[in-house]
């Protein structure tokens, strides 16, 4: 048992560790809507992109987020709140493209976004 949880920690570890992250100021945001026929809500943001998942344009480095979503709409009041007080927010993303935006030009799935005071 102690070996089948170990291997359960390990393994959850390591899937966050591949998961893509980055911390900067908002440079650019096309907000849409999949209801109205377009994509995601695509997001860029200055810095490195730390772990970035190998299906992600190497050029945009683009984050994408469902506004379609309580969430998504909760993750874009805090990216537009940063950019509109100049501060840096950092993304934390899911470890691999969104399934409707795939590689070569794809975006990582975003699933938190941080914003300090």
């Amino acid at each position: 048992m102690k070996k089948i949880l170990s291997a359960l920690m390990l393994s959850t570890l390591s899937t966050l560790t591949l998961a893509g992250e980055q911390t900067g100021k908002v440079i650019e945001i096309r907000v849409t809507s999949k209801t109205l026929g377009g994509h995601h809500t695509h997001v860029r943001i200055e810095g490195d992109y730390l772990n970035q998942p190998v299906c992600v344009d190497d050029v945009w480095k683009m984050w994408a987020i469902d506004t379609d979503t309580p969430a998504g709409q909760a993750m874009l009041s805090t990216i537009l709140a940063a950019q509109m007080s100049g501060k840096p927010v950092t993304f934390w993303g899911s470890g691999s493209c969104h399934p409707d935006e795939p590689g070569p030009q794809g975006m990582e799935q975003l699933i938190q976004v941080g914003l300090r005071s």
